[in-house]
């Protein structure tokens, strides 16, 4: 097949693919993330599934349910079968591992409803705490 025909069958993304609403950086488009646009620029997810370590992965170097962390990078993950992996800031990967990222379905993206309830949580902590004193 020559290349005229191939690039009519497979079109090129270009950056300006990954633009959406706004986002002066490149996000993922809502078809790759559940739903969700997100902005590339470090956004925060939360831990939903831990299960499944594998066994050659240092535990202090896991993932915790219900932790926020800081996606730093995304890639497709080709031993994967092409699934979306997550590369994050809280977590420091061996230098000898071959794992560099987590599988995306991990995680859920952390939304301003999450950081309410932190909020709340805090609060009525502090109120407990102030009538047990």
């Amino acid at each position: 097949m020559d290349r005229k025909k191939v690039r009519r069958f497979v079109p090129r993304l270009a950056p300006q693919h990954f633009l959406h609403k706004g986002f002066s950086t490149p996000c993922f488009p809502a078809s790759l993330t559940g739903g969700y646009f997100l902005d590339m620029n470090n956004f925060k997810v939360v831990c939903v599934n831990d299960s499944g370590m594998p066994s050659t992965f240092p535990k202090s170097s896991w993932i915790k349910k219900g932790s926020v962390y800081t996606v730093v990078d995304a890639a497709k993950l080709a031993r994967q079968h092409m699934v979306l992996g997550y590369k994050l800031a809280e977590i420091e990967m061996p230098s000898n591992s071959p794992y560099e990222y987590f599988l995306a379905n991990r995680f859920r993206p952390y939304s301003e409803d999450d950081a309410i309830a932190e909020k709340l949580v805090e609060e009525l902590i502090e109120e407990l705490e102030l009538q047990n004193v």
